[in-house]
């Protein structure tokens, strides 16, 4: 009686394959949300019970490119956080430098005193209330040199 008959040894076997078919699928999930070394300890596992498990070995393989993937995106991350660190450290004295120079330092006075002009010109318009058409026409050049 000890002895199997092979149809009860096939379906030990799978049963035995469905477990692992679910393990490894598990495995991928975990890979797949980036739980890394839980994926790894399930497909290692798996590898030590077959060490020909195919599945088990694409998906150790896949799970150590992503590691290795993710590593590199932190890596990058890293450094455009301090590429904008530097930066804008740098933007400071950039901008100081830049007020101090006489061409941008003229460049602003002249904006200021054209911008004060024009609000003066039309303040002055609209605080006498006086139109454009109540104004006295300016003398006629021919009226000047008769008036000398």
């Amino acid at each position: 009686m000890e002895q199997k008959t092979i149809l009860q040894e096939m379906l030990e076997q799978s049963s035995v394959g469905k477990k692992n078919k679910l393990r490894i699928e598990s495995a991928y999930r975990l890979s797949a949300k980036g739980k890394y070394e839980e994926a790894a300890e399930i497909f290692d596992e798996l590898l030590r019970e077959d060490p020909d498990d195919q599945e088990a070995l694409s998906g150790k393989k896949l799970n150590d490119w992503r590691i290795k993937l993710d590593g590199r995106v932190t890596d990058l991350a890293q450094r455009r956080r301090e590429t904008a660190s530097e930066a804008k450290k740098e933007r400071g004295p950039v901008l100081k430098n830049a007020l101090r120079s006489k061409k941008v330092l003229a460049g602003l006075v002249i904006a200021f005193v054209l911008v004060c002009a024009a609000a003066a010109a039309a303040v002055g318009i609209t605080s006498h209330g006086a139109d454009i058409g109540e104004l006295e026409p300016a003398a006629e050049v021919g009226e000047l040199s008769e008036a000398q």
